[in-house]
């Protein structure tokens, strides 16, 4: 490798789905040899391997937020006050980590770290300790360019002098939403004596890796070089869930709307609806979020339904997979090949569902719409060979299915190369590959 052994620190959001991501990288990175610890609240236990290393971020002392109320927060979004409320949350959690990241960081002798573009203390700490970090973008990256709307927005793409003035107003309008975290960001950056007061600012100057696919994205009218669009993150191991038995009978639809949206019980009982209507099979999946008296009422819609299933595994017998748009679930249908039902919630995933619809993909739709209208985009899913053309297309632009790989080359080559060559400040690096080789 050329540049030692490191310990490598992931800082990131407490959500799910963003752990999932980060635990394939982790995965990939032990497997070369490196040490890796998530820098997380320990309440995050449940969603990090035994095998990776957890520092938590509340040994010593509790957080003033509840986590387990946070996630609850960020499932439901929907609405000025909850969205508000949510926002909150996440400045909050900037403001503690960043009060105690550098004596944790400090203490466990940390060499690098990957920072989730969603957690700006990871940044705001290296930069303070002049610690090499590499920024991570698990969902759309944020890296800005003018002919891009904003993530969260799931507007068609239009590269016209009308549609990047659109975009602008769409950044003022983020802007204005983000104002308490920017204020946090601000007071931390002066007292760190930092030049990083919003998320944008914030990003590695090392670059970003992401698990988008470049073929996937918009074009952007001024790709950054530092912008690594790699592919999915992905372990070769099993799911970590506790997956039902199922047979390997194929299926016309799967549906999942990921770990924090299985309990919208009135959004699968439409989509069974839909199924039944045009006399389609339909697995449903729901992470363990709806309860007895729900699955047995889809059950009698039709429906077959499971807590957990092994997703990527389900994909590859289904015609159409049903998202809510979070990226890891339409990774792994890219993946699969399997053309989108794109139902968008919240986050960036009004985004992911406007990339699905311009590759031609998939197929969009409110996440309350009626089984009428579901049934009808379904059925041109079903019926019209384009979408799969459209899809074996975008397969076919690189190699989407090597993101941890891709992604740990990178790290090594550019962030733990740069660790190696501030070895002064980083001692115990150098001691450390010494040991592991003898």
């Amino acid at each position: 490798m050329g540049v030692g052994v490191a310990h490598i620190g992931i800082v990131a959001p407490a959500f799910p789905s963003h752990l999932a991501a980060l635990c394939a990288l982790a995965d990939r990175l032990r497997a070369c040899g490196h040490r890796v610890s998530f820098l997380l609240p320990e309440y995050c236990r449940r969603w990090v391997g035994a095998e990776h290393g957890l520092i938590p971020v509340d040994r010593e002392h509790p957080l003033p937020l509840s986590v387990e109320a946070m996630v609850a927060r960020a499932s439901n979004p929907r609405g000025p006050l909850r969205f508000k409320r949510m926002l909150d949350d996440v400045a909050r959690m900037t403001d503690v980590l960043c009060a105690r990241l550098p004596d944790i960081i400090g203490a466990a002798g940390i060499d690098a770290l990957l920072v989730d573009q969603m957690e700006t203390a990871g940044a705001l700490v290296a930069r303070s300790m002049n610690l090499p970090y590499l920024s991570v973008a698990c969902a759309l990256p944020l890296d800005r360019d003018p002919a891009l709307p904003p993530p969260f927005l799931g507007w068609a793409f239009d590269a016209s002098e009308q549609g990047m003035k659109r975009n602008q107003g769409g950044y003022r309008v983020s802007e204005l939403l983000m104002r308490r975290h920017r204020r946090i960001l601000s007071q931390w950056a002066e007292r760190f004596g930092v030049e990083a007061r919003t998320m944008e600012e914030c990003l590695s100057p090392l670059g970003t890796v992401a698990q988008l696919h470049e073929a996937l994205d918009f074009p952007r009218a001024h790709p950054a070089p530092s912008l690594h669009r790699v592919g999915p993150f992905r372990s070769a191991a099993p799911e970590r869930a506790a997956c039902q038995a199922r047979t390997t009978t194929p299926i016309d639809v799967f549906a999942s709307l990921g770990t924090l949206q299985g309990w919208r019980f009135s959004v699968f009982l439409n989509l069974a609806r839909a199924c039944r209507r045009i006399h389609r099979t339909l697995l449903i999946t729901h992470c363990g979020q709806l309860d007895d008296r729900q699955c047995a009422r889809l059950t009698r819609e039709g429906a077959e339904v499971v807590a957990n299933v092994d997703q990527r595994e389900v994909m590859t017998t289904a015609r159409v997979v049903v998202t809510h748009g979070g990226l890891n679930t339409v990774m792994d249908a890219l993946d699969a090949g399997v053309p989108m039902l794109v139902l968008p919630i919240a986050f960036d995933q009004p985004g992911v569902a406007a990339r699905v619809v311009y590759h031609g993909i998939g197929l969009s739709a409110p996440f309350r719409a009626r089984p009428k209208a579901l049934a009808r985009r379904l059925s041109r899913l079903l019926d019209e060979p384009g979408f799969s053309a459209a899809m074996a297309e975008v397969m076919s632009r690189g190699e989407h299915r090597q993101g941890a790989s891709r992604a740990c080359e990178l790290i090594e080559a550019i962030l733990l190369k740069q660790a190696h060559e501030t070895r002064p400040v980083y001692s115990g690096l150098e001691a450390r590959s010494s040991a592991v080789r003898s």
